[in-house]
Parts: structure tokens; sequence; C-alpha cells
């Protein structure tokens, strides 16, 4: 549940750095009628995650007055377990990281050993580019955590490092 008002920002890098497969959703929407599926008054957002032909994205309905909840819907033969994922991760950031401080980002040069990398304090995503290693840590109250995944060492569309 968030509040209507309420921002939810740090909630789309902690999918993007908890879920494989991650990406932005773009729809055609010039027909008219609502592109995807949401409960009346909710809206969609363009986070979602795929995986082998099927996909999940978030969106959210009304729950009350002041309050809309968050929720997933899904295509495809593995519909439901990505849903299960994606909201899943929707909880544990709204247990662990939700009103915190947020992620911690940190470049280092592309050399850097991965051991050096690892925060036993932090959940840690590491983007691998030409040049440099990017980690984007969360820091976890009071309890070790794993590493969260490594992006491949292309250059990206989003710009050079």
């Amino acid at each position: 549940m968030v509040g209507r008002t309420e921002p939810f920002d740090s909630l789309p890098l902690w999918l993007a750095t908890s879920l494989p497969g991650f990406c932005a959703l773009t729809v055609d929407a010039e027909g008219g009628d609502p592109p995807l599926a949401v409960e009346q008054g909710g809206r969609w957002f363009p986070y979602a995650v795929a995986d082998d032909g099927s996909f999940a994205y978030l969106c959210t309905r009304p729950a009350g007055d002041d309050q809309s909840e968050l929720g997933a819907y899904g295509y495809g033969p593995l519909a439901a377990p990505i849903v299960r994922n994606l909201a899943g991760q929707v909880v544990a950031w709204d247990r662990e990281y939700r009103g915190g401080p947020g992620p911690q980002i940190a470049v280092w040069p592309v050399d850097t050993p991965m051991e050096r990398l690892d925060r036993p304090d932090a959940v840690t995503a590491v983007v691998t580019k030409v040049h440099r290693r990017i980690t984007i840590s969360w820091p976890r109250p009071g309890g070790q955590a794993a590493r969260l995944g490594m992006v491949s060492n292309k250059p990206s569309s989003l710009g050079h490092d």
C-alpha cells in the first residue's frame, strides 16, 4: 500500500537491481482502449520483468480514499511465477528499503577485483561497462546480504562511461 501522493522513487531501482529480466515496457495505445489490464481507476507503470516469452508489469489500484495498492499483472506461460517474483520484490522493498536512505552508487576501474566490490552490510548489484564497474548497494539494516547480480560488460545505449 502507498499513499496516493507518496513517492516511491527508489522502487524501480530496487527492482532493476534485484530482478533478472527487469525492463521498461512501452505500449502503443493508439486504439483508445486501455492498453493493459488494470483495475478501474488504477494505472500501470513502465516497470516490467520479462523471461522466456512471458512478462509481468507493475500497476496500482485504488484502496480507499488516500491509498493505492501496488500489484502486478502477467502474461505468457510463465506469468504466474514472474508475477510472484515481482510482487515478492515489491514486498522486500517495502519491508527493507522503503523510506530508507536509498542506494549507494559507486564507480570503480573495470579491473577492480570483484571480491573488493563485495559489501557484507549491503545487497549489491554490479554493472560492468567497458572502462568502469558500477556498484549499486542497498544498505541492509543489521544483517548480511548476497550479491544481487552482474550485468554484462557490453556498453549500454544509455551513454558511455
